[in-house]
Formats: C-alpha cells, structure tokens, sequence
C-alpha cells in the first residue's frame, strides 16, 4: 500500500509547473471544468514524476466512506495516540454544516482500542490538524483504517449486505472499472484477508527510509508560502523499482527531468 503525501511538491505535466501533488486533480480541472480532464492530470502527473502506471482510478466521497463502514458495522482500531483538532471541518456526515465550507468543529479521540462508527472513521482519517507526527500521521491513519476494513470484507458481509452497500456507493464514487472488474478486484480482495500488506509512505522518514524533506516555498499560484515535502529521489527510486518491477528505470523525476 502505496501513499505519497498530498504536499508532495512535484511536477504536474501540461506545462502546468510545480506544484503539491493533491493540486493537480484541481489544476486538471480548471482547464476544461471536466471532471475526467482532473483524474487525467493527477493520473498523468504520478506517472511522470513516479514511473507508476496508473491503469485504474476510483474516487471516494467522504459520505460514501462513512456509509459503507456502517453498513459492515464499523472498524475496530487501535489509536496509538490523542487525536485532538479544533479546526475539524464540519462539512460532511451527519450532523454537519454541510452548506458552509468553512464551519468547523472540535475532534477529540483518546488513545487505544477504539470501535470506530463510519463518522468517527471518516473523523480519524480525515482530521490532519495537531498530529504528533504532522500529516504523515493522518496518511498513517488512513492506511491504518482501510487495513481494519479488509479485515470486514468476506463473501457472506458482502453478499448480506450487497443492497445497502450498492445504495451507499451510489453517487459517492467515481470510477473508470466496469463491473467486471469491480468483482475481480473484489475477489481478489478476499485471497488478501488473511494476508500481511507492506505500508510504504514517501514522507519523512530516518534513514533508507527518509523518503522526503518539509521545506517551505513561496508558491506564486498562491500567492503565499506552502508547506511542502521534497522528495528524496536517492531513496524514493529503489523502493518505487523494487514494488513496481521497474528495474533499474529513472523512476523518480519529481522535478520534471
């Protein structure tokens, strides 16, 4: 399980320029107002800066998120340690404000096992304001939480449930995989159950396993400095070639060369 952090700060093709890696879904977008035309730019960018062929793509509403850790009864985690943000956006899920982008709420879960609901859920991976370990502890998180969820999924939850979880999806994710692809992915799913899965986050890190460097950066798109992670190639490459079977390619050209 693959995850390169939202700040990356990389090359987005189209003559774009540099910019963090999550602009390049809205970069996309404002070419041409399309939707498609985002999911290409992210899809092109990852594989010229990361040599990863993206060969599909499916994009997750939070609602749907939520929904669907419900409906197999939620996830059970173990937080390894205190959650608080008193800058959570409330705009999504029930009880939220879901007409005003910029209404917030405070986040509170307490270290240890923990049954999560869909809300919390969407609460524990979403929330990136506070964490001992910066954003990388949120994309942690998140990996962290999809593990849980393997855990869930089997034939008889997904036949039981098969109904409420069409009705949870629907609206909420968009996808280039035709249905026969869905279930092979979901067949093949199951052979992973019992399975361990390599986390791998091309953040900051110690060692061989420093895979980037926060800097900041005056951003002139912005208008403002950003945040950012930069990338470490040298360690980046043989990982990246090593997962991907990539031999010895230039695999990592975050810089657009």
């Amino acid at each position: 399980m693959v995850s390169i952090p939202r700040d990356s700060w990389v090359s987005v093709p189209d003559g774009i320029g540099m910019h963090k890696i999550d602009q390049a879904f809205s970069l996309g977008v404002q070419q041409t107002n399309k939707f498609d035309d985002g999911v290409r730019v992210a899809r092109d960018t990852i594989e010229q800066d990361y040599s990863i062929t993206i060969d599909r793509y499916a994009w997750v509403g939070l609602d749907g998120f939520s929904k669907i850790i419900d409906t197999l009864g939620g996830v059970d985690i173990d937080v390894e340690h205190s959650v608080v943000d008193d800058a959570y956006p409330n705009d999504a899920g029930k009880g939220s404000n879901s007409g005003d982008t910029y209404a917030y709420k405070r986040l509170h879960l307490t270290p240890g096992p923990q049954h999560l609901t869909g809300q919390q859920a969407l609460e524990y991976v979403r929330s990136r304001h506070s964490d001992l370990v910066g954003d990388i502890g949120r994309t942690q998180r998140q990996q962290q939480v999809l593990e849980a969820l393997k855990l869930k999924i089997n034939a008889s939850t997904i036949i039981e449930n098969f109904t409420q979880l069409l009705n949870d999806v629907s609206g909420s994710i968009y996808t280039d995989l035709n249905e026969t692809e869905m279930l092979a992915f979901a067949n093949y799913g199951r052979t992973l159950l019992n399975q361990p899965i390599d986390h791998l986050i091309l953040g900051v890190g110690t060692g061989n396993q420093n895979y980037g460097a926060l800097a900041t950066i005056y951003d002139p798109s912005a208008g403002a400095d950003q945040d950012i992670v930069i990338s470490n190639c040298d360690n980046i490459q043989p990982v990246i070639n090593r997962i991907f079977n990539l031999g010895n390619t230039q695999s990592c050209k975050v810089n657009g060369s």
